[in-house]
């Protein structure tokens, strides 16, 4: 493994968890930063606290996992802040040293990025390394850029062990070689003293240690060394051949070592091989004038530049975060061939990521898929780009239709959302117009979905389109059904039957507010509750009882149930009064007197 990776001399650590390996290095760190730690455990840091410092890129549960195998207070873990170009802040990592040794705390380790999992970035190894040495800290590295030290390019194999700028490494040999089930692999520097490599639990003798090499015995002996380079080597052909194809396309922006701006910066010229990409990311963005080259034809430098502008402004961050997501998703559905990442970048937003040294799926790939992704990222981006466009075109033409109003929608790509608005309705035939709305529109076209804007109301919701798309037609054909919808009798019979749940609903709140009141009214008093003397009053003074109420739904009354009880039978207001009536006497007739 030494000689594979070009450092000669190294010692071999095999694990099962990243984590242990780490844990074990830094015990060892211990070790040599405080000799008297083998006999006097914890005591040897009452005097001065040791300090780990880690780079922004790993993980909070790393840390503490670190700090409770090696016994020590989270507050021993330091986090170095990146700078600018995503890597370690130099200058931020020498103010926490001097803070720290003004406090009398001792720095002992540095874990540093060789090239960060989603851009590829190295941290600055030349000063960390001169810093490292300056104040006796053990710098330990990790990352998908150590793999380019099996490439033919590298390292000679009889360099010395002083060329390598760091002290230890953790290699994953599964992922760059393809072969799952290989243990994690931690080289150290032999200059260490074997007992304080026994006392860390880094010996490579062990029972434990020989079983977990027989899988990498295995794997070595049916590759070969060349064999394994070659696997290493051609993930990293991949990623060549896919940042050529890109750098083509001008509506993308390559981030981190891939960018043109920014190289990778290895640690010396003598290490690593220089252009080589582990990872490949990157995004979708606007680039004005160059984006719109490929507008239809016909259309003037004048409305080019006024939809730059235009776009210019309405471009924000979220809306292209939708973008990219759309994007990456749409890629993923159709090649899934390719394994594509989604990232979410604190500094740039959603992004893309192809890093084939993470994923063993790739080594079965080859640069004809590089070249059907590029073909499909075209085709793609010539969605997204004629969306982007006629978005301005879709906002315009909902100004001159005053029953459609336009939707915001979030996490949405395509053109927007459009409400139908009818003649004095309410918020809720609003959003069961809509949804109808959508339910007719379907049976056209399946481009058409049902969305809800920020407030929860209903929307139709407008997806991805091209340029031969006509936006004013497609706006009128959804106010045409609106409108026939709108007019249609069973919208009519649905607010009909709207309006009489209501009056039925107020009807019933009325008979309760009203029962409530006479019950109030009729309370019992304190004599009914008293024993014998409560019998002899009830005969005496018999109590009425609180009669119901019923409702006509016709004429929206609430009426009292004494007729039912008294006539056994619904009858109607008016004809309960007329019964109630007492009759006139018939006139009569003066009779003949025979």
């Amino acid at each position: 493994m030494s000689q594979l990776f070009r450092w000669p001399g190294a010692s071999v650590y095999l694990h099962r968890d990243a984590g242990e390996g780490m844990a074990r290095v830094c015990r060892q760190a211990l070790h040599c930063r405080f000799p008297w730690f083998i006999s006097d455990g914890y005591h040897a840091f009452q005097a001065h606290q040791p300090v780990l410092y880690f780079a922004a890129c790993y993980k909070s549960a790393l840390r503490h996992y670190l700090c409770s195998q090696l016994g020590l207070p989270t507050s021993c873990a330091r986090v170095v802040p990146c700078g600018t170009d995503s890597r370690m802040n130099v200058d931020a990592l020498k103010q926490l040293l001097d803070a720290d040794l003004e406090q009398g705390y001792t720095p002992a380790v540095l874990v540093a990025s060789a090239g960060q999992p989603w851009t590829g970035l190295w941290d600055p190894m030349v000063e960390l390394q001169e810093l490292c040495q300056e104040h006796k800290i053990w710098l330990h590295v990790e990352g998908p850029a150590l793999a380019s030290l099996c490439l033919e390019q590298s390292t000679p194999k009889e360099a010395g062990i002083k060329d390598v700028p760091w002290d230890s490494a953790i290699l994953p040999l599964g992922e760059w070689f393809g072969v799952r089930g290989l243990p994690y692999v931690t080289l150290f520097g032999s200059s260490c003293a074997p007992a304080d490599v026994r006392a860390a639990g880094l010996d490579a003798f062990s029972v434990h240690g020989s079983v977990e090499c027989l899988p990498l015995w295995v794997a070595l002996q049916a590759l070969g060394e060349q064999g394994a380079a070659a696997r290493v080597r051609h993930c990293f052909s991949l990623t060549e051949t896919l940042v050529e194809r890109l750098q083509q396309v001008s509506c993308i922006k390559l981030l981190g070592c891939s960018s043109p701006e920014v190289r990778p910066s290895a640690p010396g010229s003598n290490t690593t091989v220089a252009g080589a990409f582990p990872v490949v990311t990157f995004q979708y963005v606007w680039r004005g004038s160059e984006t719109a080259g490929d507008a239809p034809e016909g259309e003037s430098l004048a409305y080019l530049n006024d939809l730059n502008s235009w776009l210019g402004q309405m471009m924000s961050l979220a809306y292209l975060n939708d973008l990219n997501s759309w994007l990456g998703q749409m890629m993923c559905r159709n090649l899934p061939r390719v394994p594509l990442d989604l990232l979410e970048l604190k500094q740039h937003g959603v992004c893309l990521c192809f890093s084939p040294l993470e994923n063993a799926q790739a080594s079965f790939l080859t640069t004809e898929d590089m070249d059907a992704l590029h073909g499909a990222l075209l085709k793609q981006l010539f969605v997204l780009n004629a969306t982007v466009r006629q978005k301005r075109k879709f906002r315009a033409c909902l100004t001159d239709h005053a029953r459609l109003e336009y939707v915001g929608l979030k996490n949405w790509a395509g053109l927007g959302g459009v409400r139908y608005v009818p003649d004095a309705a309410s918020r809720h035939d609003v959003n069961r117009l809509n949804a109808e709305l959508v339910a007719k529109l379907k049976h056209t076209d399946s481009a058409f979905s049902l969305g809800k804007g920020e407030d929860g109301s209903c929307c139709v919701r407008l997806g991805m389109v091209t340029d031969d798309l006509d936006v004013e037609e497609l706006l009128g054909l959804v106010l045409g059904a609106g409108k026939e919808l709108e007019e249609s009798s069973k919208f009519v019979e649905m607010q009909a039957l709207e309006t009489m749940s209501e009056i039925v609903k107020q009807g019933i709140e009325n008979a309760s507010r009203e029962l409530q009141q006479e019950n109030k009214e009729k309370q019992e008093g304190i004599l009914r509750h008293v024993p014998l003397v409560g019998s002899l009053f009830g005969w005496w003074a018999t109590k009425e009882s609180v009669r119901g109420r019923t409702f006509n739904i016709d004429s929206g009354v609430v009426e009292s149930t004494e007729n039912i009880y008294k006539y056994h039978m619904q009858v109607q207001a008016e004809e309960a009064r007329q019964e109630a009536k007492p009759q006139e006497p018939l006139p009569q007739e003066p009779q003949p007197v025979q």
